[in-house]
């Protein structure tokens, strides 16, 4: 009986299932007044991009994995070219992986910029535009955040299920599939989140995207 429940949950959890691994979703950069709209959407253009070359972009209705960016200005100074005075700008964009439901962060990574500023832009825009999604050190911390998941849920795997039995009670059943989806077989808790996922089929119109847990000797940062 123990087996089919399992086995009939992750039938559940295969519906409309194109690949299982963890995909983050992009939230609004944080930077001040300096970040205008404009920047802001080159930022989400060049971070998805990041997030397409690693195939780590949230594909589901719901995604409880978020990337948090921070686009700092350190300094403008001139300085002296053959073409003659220019402005020179001197940035960090910070990425912090997080849970959007319980705001646990996992990694983060600051990564630094530098750009001339053109006459018509600001020092936050430069920095933005001079942004490459091909460098390694994006490939890195989308790596290295999925590995501190991976250890962050292995390790918390009971309160994870509490949490989702919380949001459950409060009627927020969305979310708590997509927080137990990331729950595999290979954890201690497997068969009571996989009853609480049982409990919420019948709540959850669209299947949240699953995540497979992997055991490993991963270290938080």
């Amino acid at each position: 009986m123990k087996k089919l429940l399992i086995l009939s949950i992750m039938a559940w959890l295969s519906v409309g299932l194109q690949a299982q691994t963890i995909n983050f979703r992009l939230l609004p950069a944080e930077g001040g007044n300096e970040l205008d709209d404009s920047t802001q959407s080159l930022l989400a253009t060049k971070l998805k991009q990041v997030l397409t070359r690693s195939n780590a972009g949230a594909a589901g209705a719901y995604c409880v994995f978020g990337i948090q960016p921070q686009l700092n200005i350190i300094e403008t100074r001139s300085a002296i070219t053959t073409a003659g005075t220019v402005s020179v700008a001197r940035g960090e964009l910070t990425l912090v992986a997080m849970n959007v439901v319980d705001g646990s962060l996992y990694h983060s990574a600051a990564i630094s910029l530098t750009a001339q500023v053109k006459s018509d832009a600001s020092a936050a825009k430069s920095l933005v535009q001079n942004i490459k999604p091909t460098d390694k050190q994006f490939a890195m911390f989308i790596r290295l955040a999925k590995e501190k998941i991976e250890a962050y849920y292995a390790e918390n795997c009971t309160a994870i299920v509490q949490r989702a039995q919380t949001l459950y009670n409060q009627g927020k059943y969305e979310e708590a599939a997509a927080y137990l989806a990331a729950i595999s077989e290979s954890v201690p808790c497997y068969e009571q989140a996989a009853g609480l996922l049982n409990q919420l089929s019948g709540y959850v119109t669209e299947q949240p995207d699953t995540i497979v847990i992997r055991r490993g000797n991963v270290g938080a940062e």
